[in-house]
């Protein structure tokens, strides 16, 4: 799981724990953030947020640059890729909630619903888990490694220093070699 892939991949695997195997877990979170970073708080202020998201794409054209460390930029097509689906204002319409869903506070409902997640994670104690952490990453800064560790105590880490948040694309080789190991147990 990655990114907000953490939250939802998790906590589906809730719902079907004797279906789960494993995990490999990159860059993400899967409890209420200990931190919102000012990048996403500002895609959240009233008006500007709504228009730089959806109107200039800017949530997704600016993480293409800042969340690279080892890489100056992302290959070509990959880069085309990841900004195919958010062609228009209309397309652009689930960032700008998900953003806006990120919780700060208790009384907000995803806090609780990430809250249960943490939580039920437990249930996992006796699984393997993998863990590769980008350390460069802004978002889910190394303050989430150290949280899944506690979750985790047992589970494999590997730190990529120098690796920001698009793990897969900035340190491929060892994620593949990562999933390899995980894969043939």
């Amino acid at each position: 799981v990655h990114d907000w892939g953490g939250a939802i991949g998790l906590g589906a695997a809730l719902k079907v724990p004797t279906r789960i195997e494993q995990f490999v877990i990159l860059n993400t979170a899967a409890f209420p953030p200990p931190y919102v970073p000012w990048r996403i708080a500002a895609c959240r202020l009233p008006w500007v947020g709504e228009l730089g998201v959806r109107g200039l794409n800017l949530f997704a054209r600016a993480a293409l640059k800042m969340t690279l460390n080892r890489l100056p930029q992302l290959d070509p097509a990959v880069a085309a890729g990841l900004l195919a689906p958010y062609h228009n204002w209309d397309s652009r319409v689930a960032i700008a909630r998900f953003v806006q869903d990120i919780p700060r506070r208790k009384s907000q409902a995803t806090w609780q619903t990430l809250a249960n997640i943490e939580e039920g994670l437990a249930i996992f104690a006796d699984r393997p888990v993998r863990i590769v952490w980008g350390m460069k990453d802004w978002c889910f800064r190394p303050e989430c490694l150290t949280r899944f560790e506690q979750i985790f105590p047992h589970a494999h880490i590997t730190r990529l220093a120098d690796v920001g948040h698009y793990v897969m694309e900035e340190a491929a080789d060892e994620v593949i070699s990562e999933l390899r190991q995980a894969f043939a147990r």
